[in-house]
């Protein structure tokens, strides 16, 4: 018996990529319902349980127009179908809106992937989040719609792509009901801030180093078919944002459905920065360079010989004693409070107060103006020390711990540079943390001018920084202030 090997083995390739074609067409056709992970609970409009994945499309009553599906440890997916559902159509074809949908493609196969559920941590993290930035290049074909190559440098490419310089609606609200507090930062922003007390002290920068996509459709809404994106989310300090002190390269391949109002780079950085959040050791990683950040900035030590606590008769004796310790700091724009922490000079304001000022002046009474030396600051905390040349009677620092509900009162110069010296009285009501920064919460009556003043006990003693007010509409109320202990600790005084 005489075999033709070469034509065998050239009929047996036919076969088998007619196989795999026929296979992969049933795949995609298919009208079983797959997730990633399976056994996901399929439910009806009625939000009653009809099966679990794969699930056959064939057993769902007509009437319904949605379906849920749901699994513990795993956000929902809520998935709309057209109405009039053709029979030959697979289940794909048939979804009219899905905006959680990340379909993914397992072994020729089109599956829904579920997105586990972020882990709650007890504090959230401020992290900034830069725009992205296309690292491709112009020439390199990018993607094809309707059988058209796609390249950067094409004229109408960013119409449907999106500009990476306008979706940070899109990058932030991605990270939303996640560990991650998400801002947008640029280098420019941050440099016209006048401080670092608001500002994330960790910074994302989004490269996309690969875009794919193949998509058929007559206009973007109807854009559909097999997408993918390479994003590298490089991590920074926000000390030195030249140096990335990681990375982490995220692949996202996924199919992207009809009925889809969303240009489709803005969906991809969405998509990659949720499967992102999924990295272990992220938040530990964060929280970690926050703190070093902050450790850094309270800079080399400074001593200081602090004054020591005074014994007053009663309260009234304690604020009117105090109030003299109590000045206003003064620069060519705006003015704000300060408080002597020494009896040779020492005063401890804040830094937006002082910020950007080459002169700065003391006043201690309505009489008394005095230039003032700035010794040292800390941008990140919002804190500065000044010293003047006078025998000054200094206020001690509280050594204890407060009391939610404790009397506290709070002197400074409010709006006006008239109203030096004013005393305001409420109670602690609440310990806040921002931004890496723990707060007390008062309700004392604060207002612009009373920055850098102290916040006291009833014993006369300094128990924080006033710092920041709430403001908008129906606010009122609402000041926070830097604990003493902090304001030693990042100042770096030694006494």
């Amino acid at each position: 018996m005489k075999i033709l090997y070469g034509k065998s083995t050239t009929f047996f390739l036919v076969l088998l990529f007619l196989f795999s074609i026929s296979k992969l067409y049933s795949q995609q056709n298919s009208r079983l319902i797959k997730t990633n992970p399976s056994g996901t609970d399929v439910l009806d409009d009625k939000n009653e349980k009809i099966g679990t994945t794969p699930f056959d499309l064939d057993k769902l009553d007509k009437k319904n127009s949605s379906i849920k599906l749901v699994k513990d440890n795993y956000y929902p997916i809520e998935i709309k179908l057209f109405e009039k559902r053709n029979k030959n159509s697979s289940f794909f074809q048939l979804i009219s809106d899905c905006s959680t949908c990340l379909i993914g493609i397992e072994e020729n196969d089109y599956v829904l992937k579920l997105t586990k559920i972020f882990k709650e941590y007890d504090a959230t993290i401020l992290v900034g989040i830069e725009d992205p930035i296309l690292e491709i290049d112009e020439n390199t074909v990018i993607g094809e719609i309707n059988g058209s190559k796609k390249k950067l440098k094409d004229k109408d490419i960013y119409r449907y792509l999106g500009y990476p310089q306008n979706m940070q609606f899109m990058v932030l609200n991605s990270f939303k009901d996640s560990y991650i507090t998400a801002q947008y930062f640029s280098d420019k922003i941050s440099e016209k801030d006048v401080s670092n007390l608001q500002n994330p002290k960790v910074i994302f920068k989004p490269i996309v180093k690969k875009l794919s996509f193949n998509l058929e459709g007559r206009l973007l809404r109807d854009y559909s078919g097999k997408c993918s994106i390479d994003c590298e989310w490089q991590l920074y300090d926000l000390s030195d944002l030249k140096t990335p002190i990681s990375s982490f390269l995220v692949t996202v391949d996924y199919y992207r459905t009809g009925n889809n109002y969303e240009l489709i780079l803005h969906e991809m950085i969405a998509l990659s920065e949720i499967k992102l959040l999924e990295t272990e050791s992220l938040y530990d990683l964060l929280v970690l360079t926050e703190k070093k950040h902050l450790e850094q900035s309270k800079g080399e030590k400074i001593n200081i010989a602090l004054s020591t606590q005074k014994k007053y008769q009663n309260i009234t004796d304690m604020l009117k004693e105090t109030s003299s310790s109590v000045v206003t700091v003064e620069t060519e724009k705006k003015f704000g409070s300060g408080v002597f922490i020494s009896d040779n000079g020492y005063i401890i304001t804040n830094y937006h107060v002082i910020e950007g000022e080459k002169t700065v002046f003391v006043r201690i009474d309505k009489e008394k103006k005095i230039k003032a030396e700035i010794i040292k600051s800390n941008k990140d905390f919002d804190l500065a020390i000044l010293k003047v040349d006078v025998n000054s009677k200094g206020l001690s620092f509280n050594k204890n711990s407060t009391n939610l509900g404790e009397d506290v009162y709070a002197i400074g110069t409010p709006l006006d540079k008239k109203l030096q010296q004013s005393v305001s009285k409420g109670i602690i009501s609440g310990y806040r943390e921002f931004n890496g920064v723990n707060f007390i919460q008062m309700d004392t009556n604060i207002n612009s001018g009373n920055s850098g003043g102290p916040l006291l006990n009833l014993k006369g003693e300094i128990i924080g920084i006033n710092t920041l007010k709430a403001t908008g509409e129906n606010v009122a109320g609402i000041g926070f202030s830097i604990p003493s202990s902090l304001v030693l600790k990042m100042l770096n005084i030694v006494d």
